[in-house]
């Protein structure tokens, strides 16, 4: 049967005497796309004895040639694929010789002067290709970004955009992928030739990219080391589906077996590419004026160079392998692992959602135990005692005292004898402990106070520290009052009880020092204390009855605006220091433990967040219509 030939790409195709032209006519290839002439009286039925293998030394391409076209032995011929010149001997001195496999890979030096002549001679037209995809590929996307963003789109419109711009990206992706590395392999087909045969090929890419992204993600997340080398394993891939026609796991086990006994090799190779062009891109980008279009000259360069430096190490390792080696073999390994890896977003969710329901005593407890350790008993305790929910003062009945009544309970009530420290009327002051941070040196005050009436009513707005100076041994003030931490609201001393059998109560005040001072600087600390003592208090019970309500308090306005889930919101309509406390009780008159506040201050008026551990069904508010404030001025030497 007559065999027609490409003279263009050496496709061959058997066609029946009886289907033959009876005259010349101009045809065309269907793999390359290209025309000739033919002319069936010059055609001829070859015998398979007439002709002989020509084979490229540098890429392993083979084709055949008539015996009736003799050439010189000494004769120079330009491989179709590589377009590199040989000789005739050089390339098919025996079939024993066109056989035998390469004794190892070109060097590092050869492989760049190879890659680069390659890239002369056909890396533009792959350069064109990777134009169009990108183009086919991020144009849509940033214009439904810009829609999506611009338009305030529903959310089912949005997540529409999403899913169809993210196939769209995933197809278009798959198809400038094939029709690139077509490209790569068949030199002698155009780009709309290659673009062609990508059309026909995506689905085949698709699939191997989506494989081959799964099994490098999973082995990532196993520790990375496996993602390394599933990467220089299945690099290779793509190049075998379009080249060798081989899918899916074939291709990607096909590839191991291309590398197998030259990995380093392979990955010595990789990371040197990598690492010059991470160089030469820093080195560019630094570059006045003209390092940003260069930068974006050689990224676009880069990429088809470095397809073409892998096509040609890929040919390296299908010359190193041995005429059997198989294209099948074990992949439960590779599969097993990326599993693995996959396993363990799961399991970090679990293990993190568990982890945040363990209980908090238990967590406070053990580094409270290191403080211990660290500073006296005292302190410790008192640290523990902040960290778990803090224990607060049950409320106390409240006393109907005037000013009067403090003065002479002031006056009679008993002091207690400071081991350290200074006396300041109901209660003792100290210096604690220096920390020695170099940005942000403080010191501790600590507050013991007796029990006192009405004291413990209100634990964050009873008791008040006020630093004038810190000086030291030169008598140079020391004191940073321009620290944020130093603002009004963090003057205010948060008392707790010192232990379950006593009834006196502690704070800490956190005094923060000018950068770079040390504690054998420190000779004295100036201040004063101030105790708050309320006036006339009121006791209101709220529920969700009075939401929105506004209610009078000596002549005062306040509105429970919230009381829900975890916690209340109210504005009042005085100062911040006269709403003593808040107490909240649930559905079950359980009572509900504070976890923490907000509040904004709005002309003579403030709104208060007040957040609880538990849905709020009733709150109890202690509200002062006055106070009155004892000043105590103090000087701690140390």
């Amino acid at each position: 049967m007559p065999i027609i030939s490409c003279p263009h790409c050496g496709a061959k195709r058997d066609t029946p005497s009886e289907k033959l032209p009876s005259k010349a006519v101009s045809a065309r290839c269907p793999e390359c796309r290209q025309q000739f002439r033919f002319d069936p009286l010059l055609l001829a039925t070859p015998e398979p004895l007439t002709e002989q293998k020509l084979s490229c030394p540098h890429c392993g391409l083979s084709r055949e040639i008539p015996r009736n076209r003799k050439a010189n032995p000494r004769a120079t011929f330009d491989c179709r694929r590589c377009k590199r010149p040989f000789r005739l001997g050089q390339g098919n001195d025996s079939e024993a010789a066109a056989r035998q496999p390469r004794a190892g890979l070109r060097s590092i030096g050869r492989l760049f002067i190879d890659s680069w002549e390659l890239f002369c001679q056909r890396g533009w037209g792959l350069l064109a290709i990777y134009l169009l995809a990108s183009l086919v590929i991020f144009a849509p996307l940033l214009t439904a970004t810009l829609y999506l963003t611009l338009g305030k789109p529903s959310p089912q419109l949005l997540w529409g955009g999403i899913l169809c711009g993210g196939l769209f990206g995933l197809l278009g992706g798959g198809w400038m992928i094939a029709s690139m590395f077509n490209h790569i392999c068949n030199p002698n087909i155009g780009i709309f030739t290659a673009l062609n045969q990508g059309r026909k090929q995506f689905l085949p890419f698709v699939v191997l990219l989506l494989l081959l992204g799964l099994l490098i993600t999973g082995g990532t997340l196993l520790l990375i080391l496996p993602g390394i080398l599933f990467t220089v394993w299945f690099f290779f891939c793509h190049y075998i589906l379009a080249e060798e026609g081989l899918r899916g796991l074939q291709a990607l086990e096909r590839s191991r077996q291309l590398v197998r006994g030259h990995w380093w090799a392979v990955f010595g190779r990789f990371a040197l590419l990598l690492l010059i062009a991470l160089s030469t891109a820093i080195l560019t980008a630094r570059l006045p004026v003209i390092g940003a279009a260069l930068n974006f000259a050689f990224s676009l360069l880069l990429t088809p160079f470095s397809l073409l430096y892998y096509y040609l190490l890929y040919q390296d390792l299908k010359s190193c392998q041995q005429p059997a080696a198989k294209t099948t073999g074990n992949f439960g390994l590779p599969v097993a692992t990326s599993l693995l890896g996959w396993m363990l977003i799961p399991g970090l969710l679990f293990a993190i959602n568990n982890w945040n329901r363990l209980p908090a005593n238990d967590i406070s407890a053990q580094s409270s135990a290191v403080v211990a350790q660290l500073f006296n008993y005292d302190q410790a305790l008192l640290l523990k005692q902040a960290e778990q929910a803090p224990q607060r003062p049950a409320f106390p009945t409240p006393e109907a005292l005037s000013r009067a009544d403090y003065n002479r309970l002031l006056e009679k009530h008993p002091s207690p004898t400071p081991e350290s420290g200074v006396k300041l009327g109901p209660a003792i002051l100290s210096a604690e402990h220096f920390w020695s941070d170099d940005q942000d040196p403080h010191l501790w005050l600590k507050l013991e106070l007796t029990d006192f009436p009405n004291l413990a009513l209100s634990h964050s707005r009873s008791t008040r520290v006020l630093i004038d100076k810190v000086l030291d041994t030169s008598a140079r003030d020391r004191y940073n009052r321009e620290h944020s931490f130093e603002h009004d609201s963090f003057q205010w001393v948060d008392i707790l009880t010192g232990s379950p059998t006593s009834a006196s109560y502690q704070g800490i005040r956190n005094v923060y020092l000018k950068q770079g001072t040390r504690p054998e600087q420190i000779r004295s600390i100036i201040g004063q204390l101030e105790l708050n003592l309320p006036l006339d208090i009121k006791i209101l019970q709220l529920d969700r009855d009075d939401i929105g309500k506004t209610l009078r308090i000596a002549g005062k306005a306040l509105t429970l605006e919230n009381l829900g889930a975890d916690g209340i919101s109210l504005r009042y309509q005085g100062k911040r220091s006269e709403l003593l406390s808040i107490r909240a009780l649930d559905r079950h008159a359980e009572p509900l433990q504070e976890a923490g506040f907000t509040w904004q201050k709005i002309g003579e008026a403030f709104n208060l967040r007040q957040m609880f551990n538990g849905d709020v069904d009733s709150v109890t508010l202690l509200i002062a219509s006055d106070s009155v404030t004892h000043s105590y001025p103090f000087e701690i030497t140390r």
